[in-house]
């Protein structure tokens, strides 16, 4: 049965099984040290076995989990009081050489290369730690939603007329009839009032506004929150509860991240000059 890199510091003495990516490579003689990493961490594995290995191997590993000597405990990593001493290395699947190099604490990368190499450049630490952080803001809204008595809704991205006025639409051919993409949720929010009193969804929204910037509104996100029988104070009192309960939850529950951020050393790309 595979063990999760985040359990493995509760394994000590154990033989186990873990599986994941090749992220980093060190080699002293006929000793070789990688850091294995799955979706709850790093860890590092010693061999001396003579298997070429490369970064962003997919391999699975048996071997024993031993404490590491109190001077080379690692804090910055889940796994950083262990290591696993492995006995069978099995490759699972191998990778091309990466047009950049993954083990730098920044990627040193352009814009256009960060998101032509999406796939990839999403399995660095910091830029995995982006949406992990967006579903904390999505789970932070949803529960500060709930707590306002809400119902979520989901409603349609096409429609058959521009929702707003003051925007270019998209458009769009549905079967033998023109349609738009939704400029807004706005007014299938407002629906859906009558029947709930409360609503709240998570919805894409599309406007066909060129822009000069690499950051434009072409297509957002919205996360709304529909409210019936309230005054203005109650608004507030509203919108409040959400900004708050929405910031805390994220806070609460990755401290660790937004701590990497309070003091940034530069942008997760190279802008070009």
């Amino acid at each position: 049965m595979r063990t999760l890199i985040s359990e493995t510091p509760k394994k000590v003495g154990a033989q186990v099984i873990v599986q994941g990516w090749v992220h980093g490579i060190r080699k002293h003689g006929k000793i070789t040290f990688f850091d294995l990493r799955d979706r709850t961490g790093l860890l590092q594995v010693v061999t001396d076995q003579n298997i070429e290995l490369k970064p962003e191997y997919v391999v699975a590993v048996t071997g024993k989990i031993v404490a590491r000597p109190e001077k080379l405990v690692n804090p910055r990593i889940v796994s950083g009081t262990v290591e696993l001493q492995a006995t069978t290395i099995t490759l699972l699947a191998s990778s091309a050489p990466l047009p950049f190099d993954m083990n730098k604490e920044v990627l040193d990368v352009t814009l256009p290369t960060l998101l032509d190499y999406r796939t990839l450049t999403l399995r660095h630490k910091r830029i995995n730690n982006i949406f992990r952080v967006q579903e904390a803001v999505m789970e932070g809204f949803r529960r500060a939603a709930q707590q306002l008595g809400c119902v979520e809704v989901f409603t349609p991205t096409i429609s058959a007329s521009a929702t707003e006025g003051g925007a270019e639409v998209f458009r769009v051919k549905y079967y033998d009839h023109n349609a738009f993409m939704i400029q807004s949720p706005q007014l299938y929010k407002q629906m859906m009032v009558p029947a709930f009193e409360r609503v709240y969804l998570t919805s894409h929204a599309y406007r066909a506004e060129p822009s000069v910037t690499s950051r434009h509104l072409s297509e957002s996100t919205q996360m709304d929150c529909e409210l019936a029988f309230v005054d203005f104070t109650e608004l507030l009192d509203a919108l409040e509860l959400v900004g708050r309960e929405t910031v805390k939850y994220v806070a609460t529950t990755h401290p660790q991240i937004l701590q990497e951020y309070v003091k940034p050393k530069k942008l997760f790309w190279t802008e070009p000059a």
